[in-house]
């Protein structure tokens, strides 16, 4: 293992030197392959094998995320190891706002945002959320179909090499006047960043979480030996007035930072409580652990301070009927209520 980690070493600085020396220095360094043939003749304890594959590995590493693997058949975000098959799916939160989650945006993905929003459309809808946490994707053909949804037709999205996107005739929905918020980390990486960005820009859709990927590429594609394929960056994503991308991701207009265990426990429940908070009962020594979520805790801390005790707010917590489930996720609770606050200040 020391061994290997030793190897590594070596080629990660070879490469570095490769790759960030200027010219003049470069012009004196020797060739990748004849470095690696040296090694392979000398140094002892290691098969060509190893050093291979370490060799290969610390190079895709330098050139992420502009160079990267995909396993064959892998539906695998290749920023994490989180798979991105989930099946689309949707929740009406509220009565009236509708959160939509994708593992990947692909060419489906419009006709479902457009099916369920017209199955939902007599609860009045009164805002979207869109969560592209973890989403992946180089379908950039289905991201503009998405924002065609939201926008008016033969609009321009953005341009990758000669060929330009623009909103197409939507799927019998009009979108336009519904507030939207989108959730990004991360792993939210190529056609969604793309996404997040056109509706930021063209509606002022609120974007929360974290820092994204940054991997506004198109890449090609190409098989290389062995069950997989190597995705390498041909062209750059262009925004208009040939503006280009945040080239390391983009920044939430609201952050919320999470760890990781926890946003991937959230994303797949939004009402699991994994934080619950110690409460006391009256005339119980022992805690009650119960769901408390941000605005509650806020409501207790203000109650604290005025007249009413800890005691009698925990009362009033505990003898509540909250018939509305409660949302755990910070990220997703945060669009909600500020998907609440426009509609109430739109009115």
């Amino acid at each position: 293992m020391k061994a290997h980690k030793f190897i590594f070493s070596i080629i990660t600085t070879l490469i570095l030197l490769i790759t960030d020396s200027p010219c003049s220095a470069q012009e004196n360094l020797p060739r990748l392959s004849e470095t690696l043939k040296i090694i392979q003749n000398n140094l002892i304890g290691v098969k060509n094998e190893t050093l291979d594959e370490k060799a290969l590995h610390g190079l895709i590493s330098e050139l992420s995320p502009l160079v990267k693997f995909k396993e064959e058949n892998s539906s695998t975000n290749p920023n994490t190891s989180e798979q991105t098959s989930e099946v689309p799916s949707y929740r009406l939160l509220n009565n009236h706002y509708i959160a939509f989650r994708f593992g990947e945006i692909n060419n489906n993905t419009a006709l479902f945002i457009a099916e369920k929003y017209k199955a939902e459309s007599t609860n009045e809808i009164r805002g979207l959320i869109l969560d592209l946490r973890n989403t992946s994707g180089e379908d950039y053909t289905s991201t503009a179909n998405i924002a065609s949804l939201f926008l008016e037709k033969d609009l321009h999205l953005f341009t990758i090499g000669d060929h330009k996107y623009l909103t197409q005739t939507s799927e019998d929905v009009d979108l336009r006047k519904l507030p939207i918020a989108i959730l990004v980390n991360k792993n939210t990486a190529g056609a969604p960043e793309a996404l997040a960005i056109t509706l930021n820009r063209h509606l002022n859709a609120i974007i929360l979480g974290s820092k994204t990927a940054g991997d506004l590429f198109s890449f090609k594609e190409f098989a290389i030996q062995g069950n997989s394929s190597l995705l390498i960056a041909v062209d750059t994503v262009y925004f208009d007035n040939n503006t280009l991308p945040p080239s390391d991701g983009i920044i939430p207009d609201i952050e919320v930072s999470l760890s990781q265990e926890d946003e991937i426990a959230y994303i797949k429940d939004p009402f699991t409580n994994l934080h619950p908070v110690p409460l006391f009962r009256d005339g119980e020594t022992n805690n009650v652990s119960i769901k408390i979520n941000e605005a509650t805790l806020v409501k207790m801390q203000r109650g604290g301070r005025g007249n009413n005790s800890s005691e009698e707010q925990t009362k009033k917590i505990l003898s509540s009927d909250n018939k509305e489930p409660i949302i755990y996720d910070p990220t997703l609770s945060r669009a909600l209520d500020i998907l609440k606050s426009l509609y109430f200040f739109k009115k």
